[in-house]
């Protein structure tokens, strides 16, 4: 399943930010390009509302880096994950990354260094970004989608009503009970999910499912999400009977 044109790769941010500005090999983007005018605004204003919660800071004083090179956390250190991504890229793929302070972004706009994490800002983003990302799909005519996050950003991408043009929707969610070591190894089996992917093997692999299966892919959703974002699931189960 190689990705191409077409291909829309979703990824979480991470709490490393370490990297560093390098030569770029394609002129800078920007998520919002893609979005109508009052999205736009949008976006801009949850922005700004998601960096005022308590415990978020941005560095306005730091120097804006593509946000896939900024990024240097677990999901970003397994091994083969930033060049099979970057691969991708350079065949046609598009990439955006999921953050708790910037909401979407793509792989390639300049963001600044900040601390956010998505537990502080769901509920602010979870109202704003499905519709957000279903503009974006139409507007790169997305015909494939791979999504690879924890369940907290999976919760914040609920509800997208997925244009028609959308044939596939694939969903990685690892899922570790709490107490085990979560923290870590979920973005770590994150970082795996999407190797598989964009690897050499560059096929989904047993922690993929497709959600245009049908109804029982829901249920599957429900179990790695738990309990905790139930409401979720069952949001999901209402949008698959439509399609």
């Amino acid at each position: 399943m190689l990705l191409g044109s077409g291909d829309l790769l979703i990824i979480p941010c991470s709490g490393g930010k370490n990297g560093s500005a390098k030569p770029a090999d394609f002129a800078p983007g920007c998520f919002s390009a893609a979005l109508p005018e009052y999205l736009v605004d949008t976006l801009a204003k949850t922005r700004e509302t998601a960096f005022r919660k308590a415990g978020t800071i941005i560095n306005l004083s730091s120097p804006q880096i593509p946000a896939l090179s900024l990024y240097t956390g677990n999901p970003y250190k397994v091994p083969g994950f930033m060049t099979g991504i970057r691969n991708a890229i350079r065949s046609g793929a598009d990439c955006l990354i999921v953050s708790g302070g910037y909401g979407l972004v793509r792989w390639d706009e300049p963001i600044r260094c900040y601390q956010a994490r998505m537990s502080q800002t769901a509920s602010i983003w979870r109202r704003v970004l499905p519709q957000m990302l279903q503009e974006y799909v139409r507007t790169k005519r997305i015909r494939r989608v791979f999504v690879a996050v924890s369940s907290i950003y999976a919760s914040v991408l609920s509800n997208v009503q997925w244009p028609s043009s959308v044939s596939e929707i694939w969903w990685a969610v690892p899922h570790v009970p709490y107490g085990e070591g979560a923290l870590v190894k979920v973005p770590r089996m994150v970082g795996e999910a999407v190797v598989q992917l964009v690897g050499p093997d560059q096929v989904p692999g047993a922690g993929w499912f497709a959600l245009r299966d049908g109804r029982q892919e829901a249920e599957k959703v429900a179990g790695v999400v738990g309990d905790k974002f139930e409401s979720w699931a069952a949001d999901w189960r209402r949008c698959l009977c439509g399609l």
